[in-house]
C-alpha cells in the first residue's frame, strides 16, 4: 500500500484519506490526492512520503436558528414570492389532464384523494379542494385574494409553523374564503366573512379541506372544523357578534384583504373594518391589482390612521401588490 496522508497542523481529514488508501489497496493503484477539495501540499521538512493541509483551519460555527418570519420594520428582503406556474391548467384553474407536477410538489397528487365534487386547486405545493360545481360557474377567485392566498403558503414553508396557533380575520370577501381557507389548513384559527349568501359555499370550502395536514397533532377533524367559522359582514359596517365575540376572545394575529379596495368607498370601508379589528401586534396583509393607483392612495390612508406599511410584493408588470400594515409602535 502507499504511504498514509499523516496527520500534522491542519490535515486533510482522516477518513478521506484512509477511504482513497485502501481504494488503492483495492485496485493496485497508487493512491491519489487530486479529489480532495481545497487541499493544498505542504512543504515537506523529511520525506514521510504526501502531506496535506487543509487552506483554513477556523472552526466552523454553528447554523444561526431560523430567522423569524418578517415583520414590518425588518430591514431584510422577505422570502421569495414565486407566482403560480405550474404547467397547463383547466379555465376553472385546476390541473389539466396530464400537466405536469406542481412547482416544489415533486409529485402529482393522488387525484384519489379529491373529495367528491371537488376540484384540486393548485398553489405550488400545496392544493385546496374548491367546490367544482362553484369553480365552473364563477371561475377562479379574484386575482388579488390567489396571490395573498400563494403568499400565506409560502410563508409557511419559508417559516415552518408560521401560521398555527394564529388568529385572523379574513376580509376577502367574493373570493370563496381561500386566503382563510389556507390559513385555516396550516393550523391558523378565525373568522372569514363575506356576504351572507356566500357563507355556505365557504363553509363547503372549510369542510372539503379538513384531513391529512389540516388537523394538528392532537386534533380531531371535529375539533379541526372548530378553528374556523364564517360570519356575514359588510366592509365598513357594525362587526357581526361572531367576530365581536373572537375579538373578545384574544388578540388578532392577521387580517387579510384582497380585492376589496379598488374603489374610494371600497378603501373607506376597509380602513374602517381594519381599525375596528386591529390591534398593536395585528398584521394586516392586503393583495390586489392596481386600478389607477389605488394602492398609493390606500397607503397614505393607513398611515394617517396611525399604521406603518410596508410593500412585501411588487409586480408592476402585472399591476400586482402585496403589502403588510402594522400600528406604529
Amino acid at each position: 500500500g502507499g504511504a498514509a496522508a499523516k496527520k500534522k497542523g491542519t490535515s486533510v481529514p482522516a477518513f478521506l484519506a484512509q477511504a482513497q488508501l485502501m481504494e488503492a489497496e483495492r485496485t493496485g493503484m497508487p493512491a491519489s490526492l487530486e479529489p480532495l477539495p481545497d487541499v493544498v501540499p505542504a512543504d515537506d521538512e523529511e520525506d514521510e512520503g504526501p502531506k496535506l493541509v487543509l487552506p483554513d483551519s477556523t472552526p466552523v460555527a454553528p447554523a444561526p436558528a431560523p430567522a423569524p418570519a418578517p415583520l414590518l420594520g425588518d430591514d431584510d428582503e422577505p422570502p421569495p414570492f414565486p407566482m403560480m406556474d405550474d404547467g397547463p391548467r383547466n379555465p376553472d384553474g385546476t390541473r389539466a389532464a396530464g400537466a405536469g407536477p406542481a412547482d416544489g410538489a415533486g409529485a402529482e397528487p393522488d387525484d384519489s384523494n379529491v373529495p367528491e365534487g371537488a376540484a384540486a386547486f393548485d398553489f405550488g405545493s400545496t392544493e385546496l379542494y374548491l367546490k367544482e360545481e362553484a369553480l365552473a360557474a364563477r371561475g377562479v377567485p379574484r386575482e388579488g385574494a390567489l396571490v395573498l392566498t400563494s403568499y400565506l403558503k409560502d410563508m409557511e414553508w419559508e417559516y415552518f409553523g408560521w401560521l398555527s396557533g394564529k388568529r385572523f380575520v379574513d376580509l376577502t370577501q367574493g373570493c370563496m374564503g381561500v386566503a382563510g381557507v389556507m390559513a385555516y389548513k396550516f393550523g391558523a384559527e378565525g373568522v372569514i366573512t363575506d356576504a351572507a349568501g356566500e357563507l355556505p359555499l365557504i363553509q363547503e370550502h372549510v369542510a372539503l379541506n379538513v384531513g391529512g395536514d389540516t388537523v394538528q397533532i392532537g386534533e380531531t377533524p371535529e375539533q379541526a372544523m372548530q378553528r374556523v367559522r364564517t360570519a356575514a359582514m359588510a366592509l365598513g359596517g357594525p362587526l357581526p357578534a361572531e367576530v365581536e365575540e373572537f375579538k373578545a376572545a384574544g388578540p388578532i394575529d392577521l387580517i387579510f384583504l384582497g380585492d376589496t379596495i379598488l374603489t374610494p368607498a371600497d378603501r373607506k370601508a376597509s380602513l374602517a373594518s381594519i381599525q375596528a379589528l386591529a390591534g398593536p401586534e395585528t398584521l394586516v396583509l392586503a393583495a390586489y391589482p392596481d386600478r389607477g393607483g389605488n394602492e398609493g392612495e390606500f397607503k397614505e390612508q393607513l398611515e394617517a390612521a396611525g399604521f406603518g406599511v410596508k410593500f412585501v410584493f411588487e409586480d408592476p408588470a402585472r399591476g400586482m401588490y402585496l403589502f403588510e400594515a402594522q400600528l406604529a409602535q
